[in-house]
Order: structure tokens, then sequence, then C-alpha cells
């Protein structure tokens, strides 16, 4: 009983079939980072794309005459991004026939794992520039 015994150990002890594993894991936690990176980077351009087809959207009816004002178009504005409206800043004025708008939010708002602290320290500002119709 004694020599099975040992022979089962030392071909325990030597075998290498787990020695990959040692290396996935040392490796794991880069790509589980990558991955983080990846998700929070697709969620940060896919709110700008949002972002910047609402406000092309309002300011195109501001345009044409369906709102009357900066406030009214700020107010729809505001009714239509799906984001709490205490963390952005909204600014719409007209200059000379040009109506600029202007939404910024904090990148905090729109990541979702928060991994990467310089990011979430960072603003995203959309602009649209777009001429009154008469």
């Amino acid at each position: 009983m004694g020599r099975p015994v040992l022979k089962r150990l030392k071909s325990f002890f030597s075998a290498e079939d787990g020695a990959t594993t040692i290396e996935a894991l040392l490796w794991l936690p880069l790509f589980i980072g990558m991955l983080a990176a990846t998700v929070d980077v697709s969620l940060i351009f896919n709110a700008q794309s949002r972002i910047l087809g609402i406000v092309q959207d309002v300011d195109r009816a501001y345009s044409v005459g369906r709102f009357e004002n900066d406030e009214d178009t700020m107010a729809r504005l505001r009714a239509l991004l799906p984001y709490d409206e205490t963390t952005y800043t909204i600014d719409t004025q007209v200059t000379d026939g040009i109506i600029e708008t202007r939404v910024t939010i904090p990148m905090s708002e729109l990541v979702a794992t928060g991994l990467f602290t310089r990011v979430l320290n960072m603003d995203l500002t959309v602009h649209d520039y777009r001429y009154m119709e008469s």
C-alpha cells in the first residue's frame, strides 16, 4: 500500500499539467483590465453619439421655430437626456443667427466599471452649431 501512494505523489509533484494555470492566473488581471477599459470607452462613445443626436434634433426644431427661445430649447433637452439633471450642464444661445448648444457631463456618469480614475475626472462636452432658418 505504501508504494502506490508514493508513486502517485511522485507523479503528482513531477507533472507539469497545471503549469499553464499559473501563467493564466498572472495574466488574468491584465485581460480583465483591458475588457473593463473597452467597455468604458465604448459606453462613453455611445453616450456622446446619443447626446449629439438629441442636441441636433432639438436644435433643428429650434431653428425652424418649434421653440420660441433658449429656455424652451434647454427645457426640451433636459426632458430628453437620460441622465440626472444635477450632473450635467446645458447652454443654448443664439448669436448672429447661429444656434450654439453645449452639453457637458462628467464621464463618471457614463462609465460602467469606474476603474480608471483619470477618465472619471474628465468631462464630455458635446457642441452643436446650426443656422436659424427664416
